[in-house]
């Protein structure tokens, strides 16, 4: 909104660009340009909604943006009491790729709850196997982290390793190996290619998670939409985006988005990957009790 109040000069007008884009206000203003000689500030943006240009729910949003201010600046004039939440604090560190949850917890001295619990976007029990990864832990617990991490022993710290797949294998070929089950590890590697017979292309390099990361995943209805897989069920943002607009596309609540995204405001910011579809429950562990299978598209 900075950005947009330092190129359109009027924070109304601010507002219905970062609803409705920031092009659509400039073409408005250039189209009206006549007719806005002796116009300026904020009086521009009314003008221009007078025209009938700008979409309803741009001009129905900058007016419900500044009641939300004046509600926001005196609530109590407005009947409303409102009782702050705790401040969200929190240490942050950089862990490797493949690092497991538990490890996390381990270097932070906390338990794999509330790891979780700070770091919802981990769907996979653990980093990323291609970006290192800045993961959020309890306060006070980043002082010491890189030195108890590291002293962890390799196979703690190490969440999954790559086999290379050969001819003949199927999925269940190699999770036998490693008492995993071939839907575990189908999850974890949505990229790997088969053939129509189930054997998979050999010459791949399959990702095989340890049994604790399968235990500490998160059930989704379809690996394509999280971090490993392709970009389906993902969405840029771009300029004129918000939460509630995405909500309204994709059949979904700004909270759910907030929570699929690991948010604690409504706010994004232009080029950010959202995902906008998919589940956070918790997956059955593994093995002891039985894994619910997931639905949507099966590969």
């Amino acid at each position: 909104l900075k950005e947009l109040n330092d190129q359109f000069g009027s924070f109304y007008l601010a507002a219905a660009a970062y609803d409705g884009g920031p092009g659509r206000i400039s073409r408005g203003l250039a189209r009206y340009a006549d007719d806005f000689q002796d116009t300026t500030g904020d009086d521009l943006y009314f003008q221009l909604a007078d025209k009938d240009y700008l979409r309803r729910e741009t001009r129905e949003y900058v007016p419900q943006l500044i009641a939300a201010a004046l509600v926001a600046k005196d609530p109590r004039r407005y009947g409303m009491d409102i009782k702050p939440e705790s401040a969200f604090v929190y240490d942050s560190v950089r862990v490797p790729p493949l690092t497991p949850l538990a490890a996390i917890a381990k270097a932070s001295r906390t338990s794999v709850a509330a790891v979780e619990s700070l770091n919802p976007q981990i769907l996979r029990g653990m980093a990323p196997p291609d970006d290192s990864l800045d993961v959020r832990i309890p306060l006070g617990s980043g002082a010491r982290f890189d030195s108890l991490f590291a002293a962890l022993p390799r196979s703690d710290r190490v969440g999954a390793e790559y086999v290379r797949s050969k001819s003949g294998q199927y999925f269940a070929t190699i999770a036998r190996k490693h008492e995993l089950t071939a839907h575990d590890l189908a999850e974890f590697n949505p990229r790997v290619r088969r053939y129509r017979s189930g054997h998979l292309v050999p010459g791949q390099d399959v990702l095989v998670p340890t049994r604790a990361v399968v235990a500490a995943a998160r059930a989704i209805p379809d690996p394509s939409i999280e971090r490993y897989a392709t970009a389906g069920g993902r969405y840029v943002v771009r300029k004129g985006d918000t939460l509630g607009r995405l909500a309204l596309r994709y059949h979904t609540t700004v909270r759910r988005l907030m929570e699929l995204n690991g948010l604690h405001r409504p706010l994004i910011l232009i080029g950010q990957t959202l995902r906008v579809s998919g589940s956070v429950r918790r997956a059955a562990a593994h093995p002891a009790a039985k894994k619910k299978p997931a639905k949507g598209k099966r590969r």
